[in-house]
């Protein structure tokens, strides 16, 4: 099969059994700030001990819940 070259907002080239590199920027996408904010309170919170009445399992999940809390945060705000 050739190549196949077509014209729609920018031009694109199609080559059979080609290795494609793709760029995105994602509106709504976490800022480097924000995720070196994630990873800071996600370390904190494993140098915690466990609270006393709760599993391993149910402290591991309250723990993934709570960093799942902070990147929902950073994705809801309108940065400007």
């Amino acid at each position: 099969m050739r190549e196949k070259f077509s014209r729609r907002r920018l031009p694109h080239w199609d080559l059979p059994g080609a290795t494609y590199f793709i760029t995105t920027c994602l509106l709504g996408s976490i800022p480097a700030q924000g995720l070196v904010e994630i990873e800071r309170f996600r370390s904190s919170l494993e140098r915690q001990p466990k609270p006393a009445g709760l599993s391993a399992e149910d402290w591991k999940t309250k723990k993934w819940k709570q960093v799942f809390a902070k990147y929902d945060d950073w994705l809801d705000r309108r940065l400007a």
